[in-house]
């Protein structure tokens, strides 16, 4: 399993997908990931994908059936990947997407808190054609074509009202916004303190800004779909980072803070130099 946040790698679109769809709440509504998933000329997605992996291929292979359902004609298309399996996932995913045209789709990415089962109990509800296996999801997409609402459409089949009355009433596209920016914000901070992140840094640059992203009420959850950086850092994290502060140590035992704005050590919660606190 990689990491979810991986900050070399990602753009600040994709770091607020993962915020979102990882994030620490019980209200799924909360953790809709809107995005566009555009595709090449050859059917090749513009999201990352892991192309080593069995598992990666598969989703790989998931992404490319949007793109050809899309490419004949299908108004509406849904993809599963269902928990288990071949994969650790301990939730599935539940991508909808409204067709733009075949190269772009208009997705919301979507986590399901629902057994492999029942996931396959859905999908043959809206499946053309029986789908026998669970695992047969996560590399064929189902295309379909109606007249109606779209959202109205999908609460009938999988149910999580709340999450399709977010969508009508456009919170999630307010909220991916919203995570963005503070996403941006945490990630200046990182980059002052760091300079440039690198396979070196990496993991320590992510664990800081998942703890500024934490502190600004966006605390995620690995072991589904990633680990989080913190996790692999352990307790260490606790004595180089509070709370998104870096803090260091002195030989008498005394501990220092970094002030990210003024770049000068202080004692205490609150920098005495820096005019954002006085």
């Amino acid at each position: 399993m990689g990491r979810l946040i991986e900050l070399e790698k990602s753009d600040l679109a994709e770091l607020g997908g993962v915020l979102l769809e990882n994030r620490r709440t019980v209200r799924v509504e909360e953790r809709i990931n809107p995005y566009q998933l555009a595709f090449d000329q050859k059917g090749e997605p513009n999201f990352p994908y892991e192309k080593e992996s069995e598992l990666g291929m598969a989703e790989y292979r998931g992404m490319r059936s949007m793109w050809e359902l899309a490419r004949d004609g299908c108004k509406y298309v849904f993809w599963l990947s269902p928990p288990g399996g071949r994969s650790v996932y301990t939730e599935g995913r539940l991508v909808v997407g409204k067709v733009v045209n075949e190269r772009e789709i208009e997705c919301r990415g979507i986590p399901i808190l629902e057994t492999a089962e029942r996931m396959l109990e859905m999908a043959n509800r809206i499946s053309k054609n029986e789908i026998r296996e669970a695992e047969d999801l996560r590399e064929q997409a189902i295309g379909v074509n109606f007249d109606g609402n779209l959202w109205d459409f999908c609460e009938k089949i999988f149910g999580m009202g709340e999450v399709w009355e977010a969508i009508k009433r456009g919170e999630d596209v307010v909220r991916k916004a919203e995570v963005v920016a503070v996403a941006a914000e945490a990630k200046e901070l990182v980059m002052r303190r760091f300079g440039k992140v690198d396979a070196v840094n990496s993991i320590l640059a992510g664990a800081m800004f998942e703890r500024i992203m934490a502190g600004r009420g966006y605390q995620i959850v690995g072991g589904n779909h990633g680990g989080t950086n913190t996790g692999l850092l352990g307790g260490a994290f606790n004595f180089m980072f509070n709370e998104g502060r870096t803090t260091k140590i002195t030989a008498n035992g005394e501990r220092l803070s970094w002030c990210e704005f003024c770049h000068q050590w202080y004692r205490g919660e609150h920098c005495p130099y820096c005019s954002r606190n006085n």
